[in-house]
């Protein structure tokens, strides 16, 4: 087996007291031999992984998985979820907009799926994990300067034919200006860096004073976590390098001196129930199950009205927190 990097401190605290929480294995691609142990820090309650070697964790970033699933290029499902969202979004922004405002109201009961956005008329916006740069092109059309970060490598057809800005490497290695962006965003991202807390210094330096930052996270403190346990779809062992609960998620924006605006929670159905019932059923079959029921439109449709209560209640198991720079 491949020999693991031990974690010796905390990457928001730097405490060496922690406790393991799970024993777990890669859920979503079973096949994948493999142990990997969750451990929270006693201090301030941030949860990781024993983190894999870099070439061990590959292999569990096959094609298969749903992020990279477009990386060869735009599906036509995709295609028009962007349409839809660029539409929304522009309504919202655009308030004369007379009769469009019944499309948006038409989509409200979805607006969990939808980003928010922090739009600066001609700013300069960075998508950090953008893949091959659907978000920066809704950006663009709202009025924005988009830019992209891209570890992986991706079909870079999009982003050529819209000059989305778009470079094949990580964010320390983009290496841009001080002061540069008035909007950055990490979606689904910050749980798989490697080093939360040199990301968290490298956007402070980029980042214009004022400007925002939306983190979007699983949520470990979440009622989804409690219930469903080391079944929990978003726990992604060995993906998900860190687990965030909205108190630790403030401390990382109190300790890089960010304000925060307000903590969106958007948890929909496929991941906090569906998926998560599926692995705690499969642990009984001792197989993988067909999973067509993840993106049945009318089983999500079905139990959306309970993920938008456990929104409102601040119990869900994902949320935006959006944040601003202080001024020096």
């Amino acid at each position: 087996m491949t020999k693991k990097m031990k974690h010796d401190y905390c990457d928001l605290c730097g405490s060496r007291l922690h406790k393991l929480v799970f024993t777990n294995h890669d859920r979503m691609f079973p096949e994948i031999e493999g142990e990997f142990k969750i451990y929270q820090c006693q201090n301030c309650g941030l949860s990781f992984l024993n983190q894999p070697s870099p070439e061990e964790l590959k292999k569990h970033y096959s094609t298969g998985y749903s992020i990279y699933s477009d990386l060869n290029g735009p599906s036509h499902s995709r295609k028009i979820f962007t349409l839809i969202e660029t539409l929304y979004h522009y309504i919202q922004k655009n308030n004369n907009l007379g009769f469009l405002r019944v499309f948006r109201f038409l989509l409200s009961p979805f607006s969990s799926y939808f980003r928010t956005v922090k739009v600066v008329e001609n700013g300069k916006y960075l998508d950090i994990g953008c893949g091959i740069g659907y978000f920066p092109l809704v950006m663009k059309y709202l009025g924005m300067k988009p830019h992209g970060v891209e570890p992986v490598d991706f079909n870079q057809e999009l982003s050529q034919n819209y000059s989305l800005n778009i470079s094949n490497c990580t964010l320390e290695e983009a290496k841009y200006n001080d002061e540069y962006f008035d909007f950055i965003t990490l979606n689904h991202v910050f749980e798989h860096v490697p080093n939360p807390s040199q990301t968290m210094k490298e956007i402070y330096r980029i980042l214009k004073p004022g400007g925002h930052l939306i983190i979007a996270v699983p949520v470990s403190d979440s009622l989804a976590s409690k219930v469903f346990g080391k079944y929990w779809a978003q726990l992604d062992t060995p993906r998900h390098l860190y687990l965030f609960s909205t108190s630790v998620l403030k401390k990382y924006a109190k300790k890089y001196n960010f304000d925060i605006l307000e903590i969106r929670y958007n948890s929909d159905p496929r991941y906090q129930i569906i998926s998560s019932f599926i692995y705690f059923w499969e642990s009984f079959r001792g197989k993988k199950s067909r999973r067509i029921l993840i993106h049945n439109l009318y089983l999500n449709m079905l139990l959306i009205p309970l993920t938008t209560i456990l929104n409102l209640f601040k119990i869900g198991d994902q949320c935006e927190i959006i944040l601003k720079k202080q001024h020096s």
